[in-house]
C-alpha cells in the first residue's frame, strides 16, 4: 500500500465511523493492521483508532484492550509509547488504574524517553496513585 492509498483508505474509516457504521469502519482498520507493507507506526496508529472505534460501539474490554495491546506490539520495538498512552488513559476511565500504572511504572523507566515525557508520566502516576483506594 503506498500513502495516497493509505490515506485514502483513512478518510474512509473515518467517514464510514462518522456516519455510524462502525462495523465497516473495524473492517479498514483490521485489513490496515493486517497488511504488513504499511509502516508498524501507521499500523500501530491504526489498532489505537480500532481501539476508539471499538470502544465507543459499546464492544467489550477484551476486544478493546486487544487492540490496543496490537498498537502496542507494533510501536515497540520503535522505541515509541503513543499506544500505550492511550491505553493508559483508557484504563484509567474505565476504572482500573491499577493496571494504568502498572504500565507508566514500566513505561517511565525506558531508556529512550526523554524527560520531559518521564516529568509527565511521573504527574500521571502521581494523580493515579492517589485515585487507587487503600
Amino acid at each position: 500500500m503506498d500513502n495516497a492509498q493509505f490515506v485514502a483508505r483513512y478518510r474512509e474509516m473515518v467517514q464510514r465511523h462518522d456516519q455510524g457504521d462502525s462495523a465497516s469502519a473495524v473492517e479498514i482498520c483490521a485489513a490496515i493492521i493486517a497488511d504488513e507493507s504499511v509502516p508498524d507506526l501507521d499500523r500501530s496508529l491504526a489498532a489505537v483508532n480500532l481501539a476508539t472505534i471499538l470502544r465507543t460501539g459499546g464492544a467489550p474490554d477484551e476486544q478493546v484492550e486487544a487492540a490496543y495491546d496490537r498498537g502496542v506490539r507494533l510501536e515497540h520495538r520503535w522505541s515509541r509509547s503513543d499506544a500505550r498512552g492511550h491505553k493508559v488513559a483508557w484504563l484509567a476511565e474505565a476504572g482500573r488504574p491499577a493496571e494504568a500504572i502498572r504500565i507508566l511504572e514500566l513505561l517511565i523507566n525506558e531508556p529512550w524517553l526523554q524527560l520531559a515525557d518521564r516529568d509527565r508520566m511521573q504527574g500521571n502516576l502521581t494523580r493515579l496513585r492517589a485515585a487507587v483506594p487503600g
